[in-house]
């Protein structure tokens, strides 16, 4: 796909932000995936595959920092989208403050920008972080519990721009979904000169 595009995940950790980040970036021709865990264990000194186990919001998962970890990803996104690149930011985004950040980004840019939203039924969220143990994730079943409690939904303006990806469906109908999507997304654009409507989800919501 030659059109370029700025992408964002949105979600809770165990909903499946990674696993559609990599299939966009597979999708996206020429796209450079930035993945929130390693820049936060790269700006914190730590191995991408180093466990770091702490509390909610505590050491390298502290609200500081994960404020300079937003900040320069952005930045990093701003400099890869200004070097005729698409991008793709893997991260929870739960703070509608970075996603409005991000989106200021790509209009002042003039590139298609989307949030990724990718579900899954609690049931193998549980299972699938319960299972993790050589990935770059720290994500637990507990930081899930208290990142329910605490984070920004998206709004209704917000929801022009998302497109929810059920992600109990397999990789193969995933990867269909996000093709035909940002193909769709392109064609919208052309006909319509800019706007950006709302796009169907998997599900059909």
């Amino acid at each position: 796909m030659e059109n370029k595009f700025f992408i964002i995940t949105f979600g809770l950790t165990g909903s499946g932000k990674s696993f559609v980040a990599k299939i966009l970036n597979k999708v996206i021709k020429n796209s450079i995936l930035i993945q929130s865990d390693r820049v936060r264990k790269e700006m914190s000194g730590f191995s991408p595959h180093k466990k770091v186990i702490v509390p909610f919001g505590k050491g390298i998962y502290s609200q500081k920092k994960s404020e300079e970890v937003y900040k320069e990803m952005l930045k990093r996104a701003e400099k890869i989208l200004k070097e005729g690149k698409s991008c793709i930011i893997d991260a929870s985004f739960l703070k509608k403050k970075w996603r409005k950040r991000a989106k200021e980004i790509a209009d002042k840019l003039s590139v298609k920008f989307l949030i990724i939203a990718p579900f899954a039924d609690e049931e193998k969220i549980k299972k699938r972080l319960l299972k993790r143990k050589k990935d770059v994730s720290d994500g637990r079943w507990e930081i899930y519990i208290r990142q329910r409690e605490f984070h920004n939904k998206i709004d209704e303006e917000e929801k022009k721009y998302t497109v929810f990806v059920d992600n109990n469906k397999g990789k193969g109908e995933v990867e269909k979904f996000l093709r035909n999507t940002l193909k769709l997304k392109t064609l919208n654009e052309q006909k319509t000169s800019g706007s950006n409507p709302q796009i169907k989800t998997l599900n059909g919501a």
